[in-house]
């Protein structure tokens, strides 16, 4: 399986857990643009409820984050926190920060 798709499934099945326990969080439009040094670029919309995972770049996306794919994996497991990642220099994150929020809440809630 490739990285990507292994991230995928990691942020789908997170979604899934959570979908139900924080559905108005998720009533939003939201694109957040991902940047995997070591494993490509992707981003997932959030649509009124829907989530898509869409290989590449988005144009004008809510907010862009950059990492490796070390990071991501272990935030996605919950093994490391964002917010340490970020403090740390491992996560980097530009355009709207705080609408971050929403993913630390996903993975917060699984």
């Amino acid at each position: 399986m490739e990285r990507i798709e292994e991230i995928e499934n990691l942020i789908k099945n997170l979604y899934e857990r959570v979908k139900d326990k924080i559905a108005q969080d998720l009533n939003v439009y939201r694109i957040f643009q991902f940047n995997i040094s070591d494993a490509g670029d992707f981003y997932i919309e959030i649509n009124y409820g829907k989530i898509n995972f869409v290989k590449g770049v988005h144009q004008n996306p809510t907010a862009i984050l950059s990492t490796d794919y070390d990071t991501l994996t272990k935030i996605l497991k919950k093994e490391l926190d964002a917010m340490t990642a970020f403090l740390r220099g491992k996560l980097r994150i530009s355009k709207d920060v705080l609408s971050t929020m929403i993913l630390r809440k996903i993975i917060e809630s699984a």
